[in-house]
């Protein structure tokens, strides 16, 4: 597996365009958060905020503030180079040491973090002390469970190796979760689409914005990338579908 940071990358450039999502998936994942998260909210930090794609939904579902927090400098450039409201802005940190004073967030949101954490059971701690007494902590996070959906990895099998290593399965971050205090309010399979054809499945795939793809070598990739170019020419109707499970925590 090829070490792989945001930070050393240029995955900033494509990123937008790699990982959009349909705005009904969106709306569907601020949905879930308000059926579980009491209201008023004030404060969201939104921990791993890479280029800023849930930002502005997450201040609009709440009216509320929101902080993202990351660490790689190109990502958090682009996230406020967008037009974002002004309830929203960037600051540089890590989940391991989140640059904010004790209980001051409602809600702490985290959209595909947790595997590239240094140290996990740090993070959990962190987030802990920066919650106020009833706030929550989301994760939004591929699970080990998720993977068969996800069509291309068949053939990356290389890249779905680095997941099976990396990703942990639905019982292990609930009980991450609970080792740090932390107890479970709610779990939710989300299912979202792609790409709305085959052709633009395999244009996606091609930007390699997922960490995946960024973590085998080259040549894999171009192999894996020729024959699901191919298999998507001829199977133009395949499942574009990905999923992945969110998680709601409460503080104990």
């Amino acid at each position: 597996m090829t070490p792989f940071t945001y930070q050393e990358s240029d995955v900033h450039r494509r990123y937008e365009v790699g990982r959009a999502l349909a705005s009904d998936a969106t709306d569907a994942l601020m949905a879930f958060l308000r059926v579980h998260v009491a209201q008023p909210v004030t404060l969201i930090v939104d921990l791993g905020s890479g280029t800023g794609r849930f930002s502005t939904a997450l201040s609009e579902a709440f009216a509320a503030q929101v902080l993202g927090v990351e660490p790689a400098t190109n990502m958090r450039a682009t996230a406020a180079a967008k037009p974002h409201p002004p309830t929203v802005r960037f600051i540089p940190g890590r989940a391991e040491s989140i640059p904010l004073d004790d209980s001051m967030a409602d809600l702490v949101f985290m959209s595909q973090v947790l595997h590239h954490l240094v140290d996990g059971p740090k993070a959990l701690r962190e987030i802990r002390r920066v919650l106020k007494t009833e706030g929550k902590l989301c994760v939004r996070q591929a699970t080990r469970e998720n993977l068969d959906c996800y069509i291309y990895q068949r053939f990356f099998p290389a890249a779905r190796a680095v997941d099976e290593r990396r990703l942990p399965t639905r019982d292990k971050l609930v009980s991450l979760a609970k080792s740090r205090q932390f107890r479970t309010v709610a779990i939710e399979t989300l299912g979202y689409e792609i790409a709305p054809t085959a052709a633009e499945y395999v244009e996606k795939i091609a930007l390699r914005t997922y960490s995946d793809l960024e973590c085998i070598d080259d040549g894999s990739f171009h192999e894996g990338l020729k024959a699901f170019r191919e298999y998507c020419s001829s199977h133009p109707d395949l499942p574009k579908l990905a999923e992945n499970d969110v998680f709601i925590f409460a503080r104990e």
